[in-house]
């Protein structure tokens, strides 16, 4: 194990458990959830320098579509729309 991820480790694994329970919320509140959602209440983290890190936010939900992003920074590309899965059970 490389000293970097030693260091990033932790700091990965928190913000994907907090990242999850804000994206199941927003899905169960407003019946769908993306990546703009999750940037506006839980951002990666500057330490962490890969910011690929926000496709984890995601697992166990429902790719229901795609949209264009409302930011700026990523010239509104477009990015993957989430659902809770139809049974209601997320991973």
């Amino acid at each position: 194990m490389t000293e970097q991820y030693q260091i990033f480790a932790p700091t990965k694994l928190d913000w994907i458990a907090k990242a999850r329970k804000v994206a199941r919320r927003i899905a169960e509140e407003r019946g769908r959830v993306d990546a703009d959602d999750i940037w506006r209440e839980c951002p990666i983290p500057e330490c962490i320098p890969d910011r690929r890190l926000m496709a984890a936010a995601f697992s166990g939900l429902e790719k229901i579509g795609q949209k264009f992003s409302t930011r700026e920074i990523c010239h509104h590309r477009q990015i993957a729309v989430f659902r809770m899965p139809e049974t209601g059970q997320a991973e």
